[in-house]
C-alpha cells in the first residue's frame, strides 16, 4: 500500500523531507486541511527563501482562474521573485484538460517553479499518480479518537510547551477539531507565559473561564474597532478582579504584533512576518 492512515511520524517525515530538500511538486490529499497548512507553513520559506517578494507566491481556487495565463505567468521571469509557488486548491476539480496541461507543464520541470495540489478528497487524475511516482504524493486521513492525544503533544511540542494526560484528556472533552486544538494551545502557551507545562489548572482558569475567555474577547474587539464591547468587557474583567498588568500585557503584545505586521507589509511577504511573530496562518487575518 502506497499510503498509511495518518500518524505523526508521517506528517512529520514529510516536514523533515521538504526542510532537507524542497521538490518542484506536490499533490496533498487531506481529509482535514490542517495537515495541509503545516506542509505549506514549511514549504514556502523553505522554496522561496525568508525574503521572497509578494510575487512569489499564489493561491489559486479552482476553476476560478485561467490557466494559460498563470502557466504563462509562471513561465516569465520575475526581476523580484526568481522562485515561485502555486497552490492549487480544489485540486480535484481539475477538468481533464487542465491535467494534461499542468502534466506537461511539470514534466518539463523548471527548476524554480514549485507546484502544491490540494484537495480533501482523493483523487485518481494523473497529477496525483504522477507525485506519488515521484515520492511527493501524500493522503492525511483524519486521525482516529485514541490518536488525537498524540497530536495535542504535538501541537504543545511546537509552542515549546509540554502536557499531561489529565490534561490532554480535559482539553480533548471540549474539542477535538484539530484547527480548535491548535487555537486553543495558542492561547495555552500565552496564558501560562513563562511555565514549560500546560496544567489541567491552565486548561480550566483559560478555557473553562469567561473571565479568561473576555482577555481574547477585549484584544478582538481592539482589532475590530469596536469600542462600545471592548470598554464593556474591559470592566467585566476590573470588576472580577484580573490583575491589571496581566491585561496591559496582553493588549501591547497584541497592538505590538499589528504594528510590526504593518510596518513590515512592504518588506516582507505574510508567511515571513507570520514565522517571526509566532503566529499560525489560520489567525493571520
Amino acid at each position: 500500500r502506497i499510503f498509511r492512515r495518518t500518524d505523526l511520524l508521517q506528517l512529520d517525515d514529510v516536514i523533515s523531507k521538504i526542510k532537507k530538500k524542497s521538490e518542484l511538486s506536490y499533490f496533498i490529499v487531506d481529509e482535514t486541511g490542517f495537515f495541509f497548512d503545516e506542509i505549506l507553513l514549511t514549504l514556502q520559506p523553505v522554496f522561496l527563501g525568508k525574503s521572497a517578494a509578494k510575487d512569489s507566491y499564489a493561491v489559486l481556487h479552482i476553476p476560478d482562474f485561467n490557466l494559460d495565463e498563470i502557466l504563462e505567468a509562471l513561465r516569465t521571469v520575475s526581476l523580484f521573485s526568481p522562485k515561485r509557488l502555486c497552490v492549487f486548491k480544489n485540486a480535484d476539480q481539475l477538468n481533464a484538460a487542465q491535467i494534461e496541461k499542468l502534466a506537461g507543464f511539470l514534466k518539463k520541470g523548471f527548476k524554480d517553479i514549485c507546484l502544491l495540489f490540494f484537495s480533501q478528497k482523493k483523487t485518481k487524475n494523473k497529477l496525483f499518480k504522477y507525485c506519488v511516482e515521484k515520492g511527493t504524493g501524500f493522503e492525511f486521513k483524519k486521525p482516529y479518537e485514541s490518536k488525537m492525544s498524540y497530536w495535542v503533544q504535538w501541537m504543545a511540542k511546537k509552542e515549546k510547551k509540554t502536557i499531561g494526560p489529565k490534561a490532554v484528556k480535559l482539553l480533548l472533552a471540549k474539542t477535538q477539531d484539530l484547527f480548535q486544538l491548535a487555537r486553543e494551545i495558542e492561547k495555552l502557551s500565552l496564558y501560562i507565559a513563562e511555565s514549560e507545562e500546560i496544567t489541567e489548572a491552565d486548561i480550566q482558569g483559560l478555557l473553562y473561564s469567561t473571565r479568561a475567555h473576555s482577555i481574547f474577547e477585549l484584544t478582538d474587539a481592539i482589532g475590530y474597532r469596536k469600542k462600545r464591547v471592548a470598554l464593556t468587557v474591559l470592566e467585566q474583567l476590573l470588576n472580577e478582579g484580573e490583575a491589571e498588568v496581566f491585561i496591559f500585557s496582553m493588549i501591547m503584545r497584541y497592538l505590538r504584533n499589528i504594528w510590526k505586521a504593518v510596518s513590515w507589509k512592504e518588506t516582507k511577504s505574510e508567511r515571513d512576518a507570520q514565522t517571526l511573530l509566532g503566529i499560525h496562518p489560520m489567525f493571520w487575518d
